[in-house]
């Protein structure tokens, strides 16, 4: 590793969820130069860590991995900081984090969450090889091809798959108890962040899933079949929603709104960049915004965005509260390092960071459905989505 490192044009906000490993929100930056190795303290770090190195290579019985080893080093280094948005990124994982933001990705289709040593599949996109092949939410990924995937991370999980690429495999998947092989083959992914439908009395549903990839393209999409078929309110879901990319979020925000400020980063040096509503394009309808414990970052950014600024109510539950920036560094290696260095702030100078926001009216959903993807609920049981449309019916009236 050089002295000198260039960042790689992005920062991140992220949070560290129990349905995804982590979110982003991120934007160009230019190249600033990262200093490493700069005082005699951590010098002697690394002094220390060749000694260590040298007693490995002279006395451990046993194979040695030196990437792997390294790997973990450097993972352990930033953990030090005990501050669960730094990471370090190994080059092995670095295609499956970054290939989230393009929104187009080699694989089956499903969104996989972990619950402790297992991959659960916690939803499956339409039109994809894994709906086409039969998988379900809840399905438990066993094995690829034979190859046990107990104890994986979720990028590991990923790698597995992408390595069958153009070929057909098996994926064997617990579920209700019971062993099955699905026969799939992955290909190319467009993810689909935004879905769209009409309710009863004229009211636009559109959920967003993602602030990522093609979203602000799909969310103009969604925008003006509502405007086409003539909606009278619009009622946006972002439960469950991680975030996203800062540009995306920064462009949906400004289709909906005319004027206001969206949101403000603030690094420790107290360094302020405000992004505002850039043009007169907006949305005059009634809007209510549905949220959750897992609205998160992004998905943060946009309800209070368009809340602060008047034009939107808030219904379901409190949300994440991630408030913290991260600014990638590349390490010449196809390797990162995710380092916390900013806060952002809501129109109303809030940081929500470990407060998350209230929603106008609290409403819980069902116990059985607390985990589980808000596509699958069913609408006459969706607690929180028929509250949001009666609200909604008294602001059409």
């Amino acid at each position: 590793m050089t002295n000198k490192q260039k960042t790689v044009y992005t920062v991140l906000i992220t949070a560290v969820l129990t349905f995804i490993s982590s979110t982003v929100l991120y934007f160009a930056l230019g190249s600033n130069i990262v200093y490493f190795l700069s005082n005699n303290q951590t010098a002697d770090g690394i002094a220390k860590l060749n000694r260590i190195d040298k007693l490995v290579d002279k006395y451990f019985y046993g194979d040695i991995d030196k990437k792997e080893m390294q790997d973990w080093a450097y993972a352990g280094y930033l953990a030090g900081l005990d501050d669960p948005y730094t990471e370090y990124i190994s080059s092995g994982e670095y295609d499956s984090f970054t290939e989230t933001s393009t929104g187009n990705y080699t694989g089956i289709g499903v969104e996989v969450t972990k619950n402790g040593e297992e991959t659960v599949i916690s939803d499956i996109f339409d039109g994809t090889p894994a709906e086409k092949a039969g998988f379900l939410p809840n399905d438990i990924i066993k094995k690829i091809d034979g190859k046990d995937m107990a104890g994986k991370a979720l990028s590991e999980v990923s790698s597995a798959i992408k390595e069958y690429a153009g070929k057909t495999f098996a994926v064997t998947v617990e579920r209700g108890g019971k062993m099955i092989d699905i026969n799939v083959e992955p290909g190319e992914i467009e993810t689909i962040q935004v879905s769209g439908k009409m309710l009863d009395g004229g009211i636009s549903y559109i959920r967003i899933s993602m602030f990522e990839g093609h979203c602000a393209e799909q969310l103009k999409t969604a925008l003006d079949n509502a405007k086409n078929s003539g909606a009278k309110g619009i009622i946006f879901d972002v439960r469950n929603n991680p975030g996203g990319a800062l540009d995306i979020i920064t462009n949906c925000v400004d289709q909906i709104l005319d004027e206001g400020i969206i949101l403000t980063v603030r690094d420790k040096n107290g360094k302020e960049n405000v992004y505002k509503a850039k043009d007169k394009e907006k949305i005059d309808l009634p809007i209510v915004i549905l949220t959750n414990a897992q609205t998160a970052s992004a998905a943060e950014v946009f309800t209070s965005s368009l809340h602060d600024n008047g034009k939107a109510y808030t219904v379901g539950t409190k949300t994440y509260g991630k408030g913290v920036v991260q600014t990638i560094f590349d390490l010449g290696d196809k390797s990162i390092a995710k380092i916390t260095t900013a806060k952002y702030f809501t129109p109303k100078n809030v940081c929500i960071d470990k407060i998350g926001l209230e929603p106008d009216k609290k409403v819980e959903l069902d116990e059985k459905y607390k985990k589980m993807s808000v596509k699958y609920i069913p609408d006459g049981e969706d607690t929180q989505l028929i509250t949001a449309v009666e609200v909604m019916k008294e602001k059409v009236k």
